[in-house]
């Protein structure tokens, strides 16, 4: 038997919090009564994901307030994270720079090149999907691109890599949970991108915001950041850097998800078919730090947006047509993420089978990624609760995600 699905208990408590009948909520989301009743009853033990979206947009939460155990929700000052977050907090809002405590000797830093070594690692680690590595990592290497940075020697390289991580900062804080810890981390990599005069790092950054103010629920925010970053940067179709037509590409692929998410599915589309563009003259897909991009992401994308949207069959036939790796692989972290979607969809369309296949291939990509994920729970409980005798895959990833 499945444990009860927490988004029965999480919409009525949000919805008490907020003073609404199920009558009225119901015609803020577009969401009848019945289904909702149900869900509070535990009658059902699920929804379509784009019916959860429209009850967590009514409710003025980001998906995971409604759809993830409360265990699993970090708070600052809670365990998830430990110490290591304490220590990445610390990092991020030292007070050295306030107090101007920034004077550094050369012979205290240690060299850029090194730096740069370290950063590309923990990078690599974080597409794998090692966040606790990277946790770990992040502290250290923050203050030694911080004194780098004050140093005299190549001062602008040190700036452009003190952005990188902030930039990672961000993404290891939002996965965790700590999405205001992540938005200062942005604001922090911003500002380190324009002291390297660095439009690259800048934009990097901005891929990050947008992607913490879709998990924040703030769709039309998370949009314009994204459209607008993409503006700034948008490169030469002819004469742009492969790292330009990269970034540029994230940032709209990042406003296609914005927006699918608020229900603008035509508008998702338009900025999906300009990132397809930017992926053909990129030419094929790779990982540049923060930038992964390329056809194939592109292609994962369509079907992750029309599964988004609740389009499931148009998101099988999406995913079938996803075309393979041009060039080189796609982290682990993405590959999974891509699977975790369309397993939804067909979890939705009754093909349990090929559900719980792609759960499992989303687990073996990326293992630790996935039990932070809210989707891969709900989809687990819904195979569990339609499964008189779950199959031992299916048994392994409950246990894998803690769903009992």
């Amino acid at each position: 038997m499945a444990s009860e699905s927490p988004i029965g208990d999480n919409l009525a408590r949000l919805r008490h919090a907020r003073g609404l009948t199920q009558e009225q909520l119901a015609a803020a989301s577009n969401v009848s009564v019945g289904v909702i009743t149900g869900l509070e009853q535990h009658r059902k033990a699920g929804a379509r994901w784009a019916t959860l979206q429209r009850l967590a947009n009514a409710l003025g939460v980001a998906l995971p307030s409604l759809v993830t155990p409360p265990a699993l929700l970090a708070e600052p000052g809670d365990t998830a994270g430990g110490s290591d977050l304490v220590e990445l907090r610390r990092a991020l809002t030292g007070t050295d720079d306030l107090l101007g405590d920034t004077l550094v000797e050369p012979e205290e830093t240690t060299p850029t090149e090194q730096i740069a070594t370290s950063v590309d690692a923990a990078w690599s680690s974080y597409q794998r999907g090692e966040f606790t590595t990277v946790l770990h990592q992040l502290p250290t290497l923050i203050g030694d691109a911080r004194r780098a940075a004050h140093a005299e020697n190549d001062p602008d390289h040190a700036w452009r890599l003190l952005s990188y991580c902030f930039s990672a900062a961000a993404g290891i804080a939002v996965m965790r949970g700590h999405s205001d810890l992540a938005l200062t981390a942005v604001e922090r990599a911003a500002a380190a991108g324009r002291r390297a005069a660095s439009p690259l790092a800048v934009a990097a950054g901005a891929i990050f915001g947008s992607w913490i103010l879709l998990k924040q629920g703030r769709y039309d925010d998370s949009e314009a950041l994204a459209v607008s970053a993409a503006e700034r940067a948008e490169p030469s179709f002819t004469h742009g850097s492969r790292a330009e037509m990269a970034t540029f590409g994230n940032l709209m692929i990042n406003a296609s998800c914005a927006a699918v998410r608020a229900g603008a599915t035509e508008r998702a589309a338009d900025h999906l078919s300009v990132a397809r563009a930017a992926a053909s003259r990129h030419g094929i897909d790779g990982i540049d730090h923060w930038a992964v991009f390329g056809p194939r992401v592109v292609g994962m994308y369509a079907a992750c947006n029309a599964a988004e949207a609740g389009d499931l069959d148009t998101a099988i036939t999406a995913a079938e047509r996803v075309p393979d790796a041009i060039g080189g692989q796609l982290p682990r972290t993405w590959e999974a993420r891509y699977r975790l979607n369309v397993a939804y969809a067909c979890s939705e369309l009754g093909r349990g089978d090929q559900a719980v296949a792609l759960l499992a291939q989303a687990r073996t990509l990326a293992p630790e990624w996935i039990r932070l994920h809210p989707l891969g729970h709900t989809v687990v409980r819904d195979q569990l609760t339609r499964s008189n005798r779950p199959s031992d895959q299916l048994a392994a990833l409950a246990a894998h995600l803690n769903v009992a």
